[in-house]
């Protein structure tokens, strides 16, 4: 993979891929330029590849997709969950097919790559013990790139499975030093905050010393925070199914038996979105959310005290 990626790497600075869509490239100094001393020696193969290239050029969209696919491949386990991420793996291996000009348009290839970077950056947050930066995502960025997917929004997907795996401190010590896509983290953060929120709420009900917490709740944010948490669930089967088994399982996806998420991270999270959305779309639900972790957290350290109080008379 490391000499693919080299080759191809090479193979696009010969080609301006902005600037030559009809694949007339034009190359640099090469072998008969005599500027430098000492002179480069004749190099047969060199030589022979250039005419190549001049006498039939490299297409730019079969090279982006060889690109993709090579960065992909040093990531993957297995390159059968590369499937939905190109129109046809197989033909991409093919000897013409840098050659010949690639439809990257197909059907369900955008979504194919999010859900392959989802995967990779969920096994990558899983790695990290305590400290986490930019340059432990620098060969995803490379395939975001390649993939016409922003850096900004390969970020935002970090910081999202490190939420998802529980390393918060963790990405509340990153997100300062990221650039991100505020969209697609809202909407990520949102889906983690209602999936541990259901999994708390779920927790309290079948618990006798907090079972009546709930009614100190919101019944109608109580009923969209599950509504939603389903939703998740149902999509992260359906991309784990769509891989071919690749990434999170049903084991992770919230349903009864999962650890039961920490209340006081679940609550700083939330705060961080109700920043974030402060003034957009989306704002409403937010603070609905703010208003329903500080009432839990609240409720339970008053209750808390209260049984505190009342061991201490006891005694």
């Amino acid at each position: 993979a490391e000499l693919s990626g080299t080759v191809v790497r090479l193979l696009a600075k010969t080609a301006d891929l902005d600037e030559r869509s009809g694949g007339d490239y034009e190359f640099g100094p090469s072998h008969r330029d005599h500027d430098t001393w000492p002179p480069p020696h004749y190099d047969p193969t060199l030589h022979y590849l250039e005419a190549r290239l001049l006498e039939r050029p490299v297409a730019p969209t079969a090279l982006r997709l060889h690109q993709g696919l090579v960065y992909a491949a040093g990531l993957a386990l297995d390159l059968s969950c590369l499937e939905h991420c190109v129109p046809d793996v197989a033909s991409a291996f093919d000897a013409p097919s840098l050659f010949a000009p690639t439809d990257e348009s197909a059907p369900g290839c955008h979504e194919g790559r999010l859900r392959f970077l989802r995967t990779v950056l969920t096994e990558k947050a899983r790695a990290i013990e305590a400290t986490a930066s930019e340059d432990d995502v620098a060969d995803v960025l490379l395939l975001g790139s390649a993939w016409d997917i922003s850096g900004n929004v390969v970020r935002s997907l970090f910081l999202l499975a490190l939420y998802s795996t529980g390393r918060d401190a963790a990405a509340e010590d990153l997100e300062p030093a990221l650039a991100t896509d505020a969209a697609t983290f809202v909407a990520g953060a949102m889906d983690v905050a209602c999936t541990r929120l259901r999994t708390l709420l779920r927790t309290l009900q079948d618990t006798r010393r907090y079972g009546h917490v709930l009614g100190t709740l919101d019944a109608e944010t109580c009923e969209w925070v599950a509504d939603r948490a389903e939703d998740v669930r149902r999509a992260r089967l359906d991309d784990y199914f769509a891989s071919g088994g690749e990434g999170d399982g049903p084991e992770s996806t919230g349903d009864a038996g999962a650890p039961v998420p920490s209340l006081a991270a679940t609550h700083g999270l939330v705060s961080h979105i109700v920043n974030v959305t402060d003034g957009r779309g989306g704002s409403e639900r937010a603070r609905a959310l703010g208003v329903m972790t500080s009432a839990l957290l609240k409720t339970l350290l008053d209750d808390e005290l209260s049984r505190e109080d009342g061991d201490a008379r006891s005694k």
